[in-house]
C-alpha cells in the first residue's frame, strides 16, 4: 500500500445530542509525518475524557466467555479509588449493553484487540480492518469498554442522501431511514445498537444530509462519543481517539 493510502485524514463534527453533552473546540495532534489525526480535545460524555480512557484503557480485559469487560486488579496500585469507581462506572454501561445485546440471541465474539462484535461467518479471513471495524462492509460495529462504534459505508453514505427530502432535518426520521436500509440488506441490529444508531442521526441530521453526502461519499465514516471521523483505508490500526 502506497503512502498517500496510508495517510489518515480525520475530520470531526461535534454533536450537542450525545447523551446532552456539547463537545468542545477540535484540536489536532500529530502521530507521525505520514499520519496526520484531527481529534476532538478534552471530548466529554458522561463526565469521562478522552484521556481519562486512555489512561485506565491498558488495565482493562475482557471475559472471552461471558464478553464482559473488568478491570485487572493491578489497576489499585496506579490509580486512585474515585478513578477505579469513574472507570468502572463507564464499564458497567457498556457490559449492561452487551448483556441486552446477549439475551436478544445475537452471538458474540471478542476481538483481537479485545473489543465485543457480533459474531458472523465471515469474521475470519482477509479484510480491510480499522482496528477491529470491517471496512469492506456495509455496515459494521462493535462495542469497546468506553462504549460504541459504527462504520457507515460510503454506499451506506449515498443511500442516505437518497431520502434527504423525506428525512427533512428530522433525527428520528433519519434512524428510521438508516434502520430501514439496513433492514433492506438483512443486517440484524440490536435494540441496544438502535439507540446508539439515533444518536448518530442525530449529528447526521445536525451536519446536514446533503453535507454529510459530500463530505463522506468517497470514504464512509467512523462514528463514536458525538464524533464522526472520515473513513480510510489502512494497514495500519485505526487509534481508538
Amino acid at each position: 500500500m502506497n503512502q498517500s493510502m496510508k495517510k489518515i485524514l480525520v475530520t470531526t463534527l461535534t454533536s450537542s445530542m450525545v447523551l446532552s453533552v456539547t463537545v468542545p473546540a477540535m484540536a489536532s495532534t500529530n502521530y507521525s509525518a505520514s499520519k496526520q489525526i484531527v481529534v476532538a480535545a478534552n471530548v466529554s460524555t458522561n463526565q469521562y475524557s478522552v484521556d481519562f480512557i486512555k489512561k485506565i484503557d491498558r488495565f482493562v480485559k475482557v471475559d472471552e466467555n461471558t464478553f464482559q469487560f473488568f478491570l485487572d486488579p493491578v489497576v489499585q496500585n496506579s490509580f486512585s479509588q474515585e478513578e477505579i469507581e469513574q472507570a468502572q462506572i463507564i464499564i458497567d454501561e457498556s457490559n449492561k449493553s452487551i448483556r441486552a445485546i446477549l439475551e436478544e440471541g445475537f452471538e458474540l465474539m471478542v476481538t483481537p484487540s479485545g473489543t465485543v462484535k457480533a459474531k458472523t461467518s465471515d469474521s475470519v479471513g482477509t479484510f480491510k480492518m480499522v482496528g477491529d471495524i470491517d471496512t469492506s462492509k456495509y455496515f459494521d460495529w462493535d462495542y469497546e469498554w468506553w462504549g460504541f462504534r459504527l462504520w457507515i459505508s460510503p454506499r451506506l453514505v449515498s443511500e442516505i442522501q437518497d431520502y434527504n427530502g423525506y428525512i427533512s432535518g428530522t433525527a428520528a426520521l433519519a434512524t428510521e431511514v438508516t434502520l430501514d436500509l439496513l433492514k433492506r440488506r438483512g443486517i440484524p441490529v440490536p435494540e441496544d445498537l438502535k439507540g446508539k444508531l439515533s444518536i448518530f442521526a442525530g449529528a447526521l441530521v445536525s451536519f446536514g444530509v446533503t453535507a454529510f453526502y459530500r463530505a463522506y461519499k468517497d470514504t464512509g465514516v467512523f462514528y463514536h462519543h458525538g464524533i464522526i471521523q472520515k473513513g480510510f483505508y489502512s494497514e495500519d490500526n485505526l487509534p481508538a481517539f
